[in-house]
């Protein structure tokens, strides 16, 4: 036996090949440093590991010498030169994987393999540590923000004080940045609406995963959804307008912008290429920022959140839609979430009406053309470039859904009615 600790053992057979033995507990350390482009660990043993009973894993030399290599590159790529100490640390590093690396001292080359995964490990902690508190300083005015109605006084001086600490430890700002998200976690849960609560025309305020799928099974799923803030007055989504309502029971990270999320990894340090802290803002921030985006930019430009949850729990399934069923495009985006929720049946479906929750005139005028549209296509009336001169019918639509009265058919007869008022041919 060459080497032997409590993450692996070494050993020589009779007929000079190496042994490995490495200990899962071991492997999972080295796998939670993967860092694209440097896989660490072998494709084989990464399929392996998915068997949990197996908790040691044994290697040729060919295998153990990628996890070595991949190591030494893995480290590299994360070092930022923060001071003097890490470019000791990585001296040190570069001789023992040289080392490693001599043929002509193979009979005693792994003997100090233990220092040297200790002082790539050492370099990489200081690492994890830097980019954590980079992140958090980048974050820290909007947390202080976020947290100052959720908090009393004392709790406000406390989260602003150990926010700062320069003197923590990774595990220790973890543990204040996990309590300080957990006040805007609870927040975001309370604000939400229950989809069994929702009447139309109400405010709401819903989590959605948009999906361009009628069918579901557990192909669709993932460990980490990415899912969209949608609210009365911003219901942009990532791609259609009908989807599922998922439960905010955890939120890992929250933005008014895409944060690039690698759903199917199955750890949640793994998810963000990018960044060590992940952003949680909270609700009224991404509401109100959502909003202010969408000032700036063309109505119809599709602003969106990303809100990533822990599992894959759907409460609802919803649709937007203006509300006429007249067999257009937008009545097709119905259809096809009646379809989706046939897979849900025990959850309630949404109907969400845009057309209660008109933001501005354009939007209006939007609305109208799409109703427009959909009438020529149903009646072969074409209304001609009178548009405007419809605004009464849409006065009339969205009244007639207020007080309970609307009927497709009496939308038809007065669509029909007003046109020939204004002199348009029927096809």
């Amino acid at each position: 036996m060459i080497v032997k600790t409590e993450d692996f053992s070494i050993n020589r057979e009779e007929n000079g090949e190496y042994q490995f033995v490495v200990t899962r507990a071991f492997l999972e350390k080295i796998d939670r440093m993967d860092t694209v482009p440097y896989h660490v660990l072998p494709i084989r043993i990464q399929k392996e590991m998915d068997n949990k009973d197996l908790q040691s894993f044994t290697f040729d030399e060919e295998d153990f010498k990628v996890i070595l290599k991949s190591f030494y590159y893995c480290v590299n790529n994360h070092i930022m030169s923060f001071n003097r100490d890490n470019l000791e640390k990585k001296e040190a590093l570069d001789l023992e994987f040289m080392t490693l690396e001599k043929k002509e001292i193979e009979s005693d080359k792994y003997y100090n393999i233990s220092r040297y995964f200790e002082l790539g490990f050492m370099i990489l902690e200081d690492a994890n540590l830097f980019y954590y508190r980079r992140d958090l300083t980048q974050y820290y005015k909007g947390i202080m923000n976020d947290l100052e109605p959720l908090c009393t006084d004392e709790e406000y001086e406390y989260f602003a004080t150990m926010l700062q600490n320069k003197n923590y430890n990774l595990e220790d700002m973890k543990k204040v940045v996990s309590m300080a998200y957990n006040k805007i976690r609870t927040d975001w849960g309370e604000k939400i609406t229950d989809p069994a609560t929702y009447k139309p025309g109400d405010p709401f305020r819903f989590i959605v995963h948009s999906t361009t799928n009628t069918e579901w099974d557990d192909r669709n799923e993932v460990f980490f959804p990415s899912s969209s803030l949608i609210t009365n007055n911003s219901w942009d989504t990532y791609s259609s307008k009908y989807g599922l309502i998922l439960d905010p029971k955890y939120i890992v990270a929250a933005s008014s912008k895409d944060l690039y999320t690698r759903n199917r990894e199955k750890k949640e340090e793994d998810i963000f290429d990018t960044l060590s802290l992940p952003p949680l803002q909270s609700i009224t921030r991404v509401e109100n920022e959502l909003v202010e985006i969408k000032k700036g930019l063309s109505y119809n430009y599709n602003v969106y959140s990303e809100v990533v949850t822990k599992g894959f729990n759907p409460i609802g399934v919803f649709c937007i839609t203006n509300g006429a069923h007249l067999g257009g495009a937008i009545d097709k985006t119905y259809q096809k979430a009646k379809k989706l929720h046939k897979c849900f049946p025990e959850l309630p479906f949404i109907e969400i009406d845009k057309t209660l929750y008109a933001r501005c005139e354009d939007e209006k005028c939007d609305n109208l053309s799409e109703l427009l549209h959909d009438l020529i296509n149903d009646t072969g009336v074409s209304q001609g470039k009178l548009t405007a001169k419809y605004m009464p019918l849409y006065e009339y639509f969205i009244e007639s859904k207020k007080n309970g009265t609307y009927d497709k058919e009496s939308l038809k007869r007065e669509y029909i009615n007003m046109s020939l008022e204004n002199k348009v041919k029927v096809k």
